[in-house]
């Protein structure tokens, strides 16, 4: 299960790269938001 989450923190870092937030928009699809809401206490980026 840490794997999939790792992939997925990945993923997401990637697709925020310096932006705070990011939002995907698809022809007759809800649009999906991506934000960065700051910092873990142990340092890990939340989104």
């Amino acid at each position: 299960m840490m794997n999939l989450y790792q992939a997925f923190a990945t993923d997401l870092t990637q697709l925020l790269g310096h932006a705070r937030a990011v939002r995907i928009t698809v022809p007759s699809y809800m649009s999906l938001s991506v934000e960065d809401i700051g910092m873990s206490p142990d340092g890990h980026r939340l989104v």
